[in-house]
């Protein structure tokens, strides 16, 4: 990125934990959350001057079985979101 360059970045919820943040990406789509998507939403973090602990992502229609494959992601429903426990 060039020097003075300004780039916008929207996140839904973040977390800051004692080690490190949880960005958190809630989508109500009709559609499963995609790999496309999550790739996505975590390339918003690169070049950002935050540890990343783990990233999560809340949906209304679930995920591909590729998401649910990758240990860096904290994945739940609308349902579970209520009981989200990220304690250190």
């Amino acid at each position: 990125m060039a020097s003075g360059t300004t780039v916008d970045r929207e996140f839904d919820l973040v977390i800051k934990t004692d080690n490190g943040y949880v960005p958190i990406e809630c989508k109500y789509t009709k559609e499963p959350i995609s790999m496309s998507t999550v790739n996505e939403e975590k390339d918003q973090w690169l070049g950002l001057p935050f540890k990343i602990r783990q990233f999560a992502f809340s949906s209304k229609s679930g995920f591909d079985e590729k998401e649910k494959k990758q240990s860096d992601l904290l994945l739940f429903d609308l349902d579970e979101m209520h009981s989200l426990d990220i304690d250190d």
